[in-house]
């Protein structure tokens, strides 16, 4: 099994939620299923590029915490350009969020590192506001790796 995301910290919460994220990157059912969607908004990149981008990325994505200054934050997660390889989880979500959560915001911030090394293609949804964003290829995908854990 590949390694698409790491984390070395001691929250078992969060490290459950790493391996879980790591078992959907590698599922086939998450590919086939996002090789099948044609497009999406905000996106020129069908879902077999995307999962062909994620399949062969380079990224081993480390998970650091961080601690909003705001605790009425709605941030989980976020990643930037400037770290590609960096998902950083806001602590104060650690214990609002199920495990499978936890690996759905995961995989979330997975895909838009993906989006950053890859420079033929985009995919991410623009503004931070989730409204209407179900048809971008982060939320969709964390939609998707939901419904596989939900199976599982």
């Amino acid at each position: 099994m590949k390694i698409f995301i790491n984390y070395s910290g001691t929250e078992t919460s969060l490290a459950e939620a790493v391996q879980k994220a790591n078992d959907v990157l590698n599922s086939a059912l998450l590919h086939l299923k996002l090789s099948e969607k044609q497009s999406f908004d905000e996106s020129n990149a069908s879902g077999k590029i995307i999962s062909d981008l994620i399949k062969n990325s380079q990224i081993l994505a480390k998970v650091e915490l961080y601690k909003s200054p705001w605790p009425w934050s709605k941030a989980n997660a976020y990643t930037t350009p400037l770290q590609p390889d960096n998902i950083y989880f806001n602590s104060r979500k650690l214990s609002d969020y199920s495990s499978n959560d936890i690996a759905c915001t995961l995989i979330h911030e997975f895909v838009h590192l993906v989006d950053f090394e890859s420079s033929s293609y985009f995919f991410a949804h623009g503004s931070n506001y989730s409204l209407n964003k179900g048809n971008t290829a982060p939320y969709w995908i964390d939609q998707l790796a939901m419904e596989i854990l939900n199976k599982i």
